[in-house]
């Protein structure tokens, strides 16, 4: 593979005037630096003139610290100061709180301020509040929608969850509404009075194993919870629908970060098999925290600084051949970050970006 293939850049994927793309969803294996490099991506776009928004997702505290938003009520969008050369652009950062998402769903959607409540007040609410299984990544689509809708920003940048769950953010839209199409929903909103007879065995335990899930010891509880949407689903139908054009629209791109390991890359390549399957072809690939070999060592050098030039282009070059064996580009743009040298963590994101 060819060093000009991999110096390429994302310049395309946010540098149009007048502004050609709304938003950039990264997506990768945990742990290769996807909110690192979409902040880095939000403060090289905010340079070139972009009023930029990044949508974090279970952060590093270290990085929470540097964005700013350690002390921060749920869902608040912070300014990034203290970064030069933006002119123009602009650069926020807001972290995703599912419960906080999905309780201002309800508020909206709701067709009183006492059904709301009510919602609110449900045990099975709670208990989706407090662990949102399942509905995580419908909840980050929803905030990824309202951000995209925001007069404020004219790019969203979406740090995603880790490789399955990053896939299942883009599925998610599509799932709320199979969901309100199902038959045990629809048969849980019939009129309560008679809707234990209309259950039948396998509806009637269905809906049991939800009441354990949440501790319930009567159908009730959970019939309850559905009879409080009633009349609330096609307001939610409709904006899963809109969410999902946002997502498969021209104007959203996908980037993948990788590093250059072998797991790592096998974790990219199968999101790029995802997202081929549902007719998405990614903008680039970011190959991230890359070694670039350094001059060889001379003999007057002291032998332990030998050794450590020599382990190092070991590594560079040995990622440098699973590069080339994983035949990793497959026809994405290749964009490497050199492993950052900065100490200071604000410091490592615009060492980062400039190479976005």
């Amino acid at each position: 593979m060819a060093d000009a293939t991999v110096q390429s850049r994302v310049d395309d994927t946010v540098d149009h005037t007048p502004p050609t793309v709304d938003a950039v969803v990264l997506l990768g294996a945990g742990g290769v630096g996807k909110t690192s490099t979409s902040a880095a991506l939000g403060i090289a776009a905010a340079r070139r003139g972009r009023r930029v928004v990044v949508l974090t997702v279970d952060p590093a505290r270290r990085l929470v610290e540097t964005l700013g938003l350690s002390s921060t009520y749920p869902s608040e969008v912070v300014e990034i100061t203290g970064i030069g050369g933006f002119r123009t652009g602009t650069l926020h950062a807001t972290m995703l709180d599912p419960g906080h998402t999905l309780t201002g769903l309800v508020d909206e959607f709701a067709p009183s301020h006492a059904r709301a409540t009510a919602i609110h007040r449900n045990r099975l609410f709670q208990s989706l509040v407090g662990s949102l299984s399942g509905l995580s990544e419908y909840m980050a689509a929803e905030r990824f929608r309202q951000l995209i809708r925001d007069p404020r920003f004219d790019l969203v940048i979406v740090d995603t969850p880790p490789a399955q769950n990053g896939v299942d953010v883009l599925d998610a839209p599509n799932r709320l509404t199979d969901l309100l199409d199902h038959r045990l929903y629809r048969t849980l909103l019939a009129p309560r009075r008679g809707v234990l007879r209309t259950l039948n065995a396998a509806t009637h335990l269905a809906a049991r194993a939800i009441g354990r899930v949440v501790g319930a010891t009567l159908l009730s509880d959970v019939i309850e919870f559905f009879a409080l949407f009633e009349g609330m689903d096609r307001g939610f139908a409709d904006r899963a629908a809109e969410v999902d054009a946002l997502l498969t629209s021209a104007r959203t791109h996908f980037l993948l970060v990788s590093t250059a390991r072998p797991e790592p890359l096998q974790t990219a390549t199968w999101i790029s098999d995802q997202l081929g399957d549902r007719t998405i072809n990614p903008e680039a690939m970011v190959i991230n925290r890359r070694l670039t070999e350094v001059p060889p060592p001379t003999t007057s050098m002291p032998e332990p600084i030998r050794r450590a030039l020599n382990e190092h282009n070991a590594v560079a070059e040995s990622e440098s051949e699973v590069l080339r064996s994983m035949s990793v580009s497959r026809g994405h743009r290749l964009v490497t970050i050199p492993d950052a040298q900065h100490e200071d963590p604000l410091g490592v994101l615009v060492e980062m970006s400039e190479h976005l």
